[in-house]
């Protein structure tokens, strides 16, 4: 991460996270098959299937609609590349969120969300990749309990990133994300276990004119505690 990014985000943090008044912490597990499509100019494309991992904390206030979020994910190593193909790229990246209850009933809420998002690549024997895009982002996401079948949760996300904190055509520098969990109803573990899927697409276009693209696709399960 750049020298730049670190103050950021703690500042960040300390401004979304206020200590007094907590009433409960819910905590995110994940795992995912991501497929990755990447295309970059000057370098070739990538087309493989990644393990990734994801974490979340979200934070709500005693009798208040706000809540607060923190969450990352990792894609970590390829489960899957085509014979002859040893290339491909990591990805990190992390969101920090503070979100307003818009709609709130017994059976559904729905909330819209602002925060900072940041995501970074590292590559394998590749000639591309990017580092250190980040960016504010709008968040709405809701939740709809099921009358006997459980609970969907889903978000959409959109982010407009720049590598140097700095504001860069929104046309061509984003992030579009959305994902969809369905956590059924289960007495054999002591937490909620749901079936997740996540979409996404980055495109930037860097000063030196290179322009990259980034799209997943990925399907695993969520532990909520």
């Amino acid at each position: 991460m750049k020298r730049g990014a670190i103050p950021n985000l703690i500042a960040f943090a300390f401004l979304i996270f206020p200590m007094s008044g907590l009433a409960a912490v819910t905590s995110m597990f994940g795992y995912s098959q991501t497929k990755i499509l990447y295309s970059q100019d000057q370098s070739p494309d990538l087309n493989y299937w990644m393990h990734t991992l994801k974490a979340g904390v979200e934070i709500t206030k005693d009798d208040s609609r706000w809540a607060y979020g923190l969450s990352g994910y990792a894609a970590l190593e390829p489960s899957f590349t085509y014979p002859g193909d040893n290339s491909y790229l990591r990805f990190f990246g992390g969101n920090l969120r503070v979100a307003y209850s818009l709609i709130s009933k017994k059976r559904f809420q729905l909330s819209l969300a602002a925060g900072y998002y940041y995501v970074t690549s590292l590559a394998n024997s590749y000639s591309g990749g990017f580092e250190n895009l980040n960016g504010p982002q709008i968040y709405p996401s809701f939740r709809y309990k099921l009358k006997k079948a459980g609970l969907i949760t889903g978000y959409a996300k959109y982010s407009p990133v720049s590598s140097k904190f700095e504001i860069l055509s929104i046309k061509g520098n984003y992030e579009l994300a959305a994902g969809l969990t369905y956590f059924f109803k289960q007495q054999f573990f002591p937490f909620s276990l749901g079936l997740s899927f996540d979409f996404s697409e980055i495109r930037f276009s860097a000063s030196s004119g290179i322009t990259s693209a980034l799209k997943t696709a990925s399907a695993g399960f969520t532990i909520l505690l």
